[in-house]
């Protein structure tokens, strides 16, 4: 190798700890440290959630804000990227957890209305394309409520209208009626991103695996399921497709197949899209080692989050790439199988997982500081010498 190293970080948030852009900083400090002479390059990344939309600034973007609804119908605002002839929406700026405290998490009423208003906003931009990221939701109702925003009518069975979207009122829904949605349809082409692959229904879908981190109890996911169901049979009736076993169908609170049955969304991998609008295959063909991670390296990472589509990259531009993570429940030999060259997490440093969590920013950049001494003489392909434990 000639001239200086060159070094991409390209991390993913710490969910409920720091951001991408705070990750990607926090190792820079401490690779510095070790390599004062290295060129480093941060290139946050995002698969659907968090930063999908605000972490496009630094490639060309610009933020815009606009008055919304969130989960719950109470007004906020949320904020949507543009550039390049696209607008990309964080949903969870308008639909996620993250505003709701424990004791407001409404899996039953809870709506996506917002989103719609946040699509709205941003088609008074007149975008090519809109591309959604449908990670940290807080809701479950099939997408029915940004539908319902965008102009789509519904009829209840008790002629009246509804209040919310949420799977409640969901099973009340006598009819549908998308012709609204035309013009929107003709004028721009929509995408969902998200790093989850599972359908609408059933034991892997959209109530089953993340009705529970929306506060839903075991009778709630039970009404979910039901609502969901019949929420299928009427887009699908209108329609004339039957979406609900597509895979990733179930994001988002299914949905994604809401606005893929109603708008014609393609269902998309978060992290290629986050890519493609972000240079990324570039930015890692220009490096020497990229460094990625995210929160948790365990058994769902290799289905579709940051750090296995940032080393795919990686791998395909033959460029060596390493992990540093939060904590991991994978062994050593799983990581290398996946074809990192190893990964640090924080519990290695940390007294207990709550420090690493709490002074997260401090321990990365210990772990930056440590991986970079590791590489001085050029050990870029070889794992860390753990014997007397992290030593590098």
């Amino acid at each position: 190798m000639t001239g200086a190293l060159r070094i991409l970080v390209a991390t993913d948030k710490f969910k409920g700890c720091l951001g991408a852009g705070e990750v990607a900083r926090d190792l820079r400090t401490g690779l510095a440290q070790a390599l004062p002479g290295a060129e480093i390059r941060l290139h946050p990344v995002s698969d659907g959630g968090d930063g999908f939309a605000t972490e496009l600034v630094a490639h060309g973007f610009t933020l815009q804000t606009a008055r919304v609804s969130d989960p719950l119908r109470r007004p906020t605002e949320a904020q949507f990227a543009i550039g390049q002839g696209s607008a990309v929406i964080e949903m969870a700026a308008s639909s996620g957890l993250a505003p709701l405290l424990a004791h407001e998490l409404a899996p039953l009423r809870a709506d996506t209305f917002g989103l719609g208003e946040l699509v709205l906003a941003a088609l008074e931009q007149q975008p090519e394309r809109v591309v959604i990221g449908a990670g940290g939701s807080a809701t479950s109702d099939g997408g029915a409520g940004a539908l319902a925003a965008l102009g789509m009518a519904v009829r209840a069975s008790s002629n009246t209208s509804p209040e919310h979207y949420g799977p409640a009122a969901l099973l009340g829904l006598a009819t549908v009626d998308l012709d609204a949605l035309s013009r929107v349809r003709r004028r721009t082409r929509f995408q969902v991103a998200t790093d989850v692959t599972n359908p609408l229904l059933g034991r892997r879908g959209a109530a089953a695996v993340f009705g529970p981190q929306k506060g839903a109890t075991s009778s709630d996911l039970d009404v979910i399921e039901r609502a969901l169901t019949h929420w299928a049979n009427l887009l699908e009736d209108v329609t004339g497709r039957r979406l609900r076993d597509a895979p990733r169908a179930g994001a988002a609170g299914g949905m994604a197949f809401g606005l893929s049955a109603a708008l014609g969304a393609d269902l998309v991998d978060g992290i290629d899209t986050f890519a493609e609008l972000s240079g990324l295959r570039d930015a890692v063909s220009w490096a020497d080692l990229v460094i990625t991670g995210e929160g948790s390296l365990d058994a769902q990472t290799t289905g579709g989050k940051a750090p296995v589509g940032v080393l795919r990259y990686a791998r395909a531009a033959s460029v060596p790439c390493w992990a540093v993570v939060g904590r991991s429940t994978l062994t050593i030999d799983g990581v290398r199988r996946l074809g990192f060259v190893d990964h640090l997490a924080l519990t290695d440093y940390a007294n207990d997982e709550r420090s690493s969590i709490e002074h997260a920013s401090r321990w990365l950049q210990e772990a930056g500081r440590h991986l970079g001494e590791h590489v001085t003489s050029g050990r870029l392909h070889a794992p860390l010498n753990r014997s007397g434990g992290l030593t590098g």
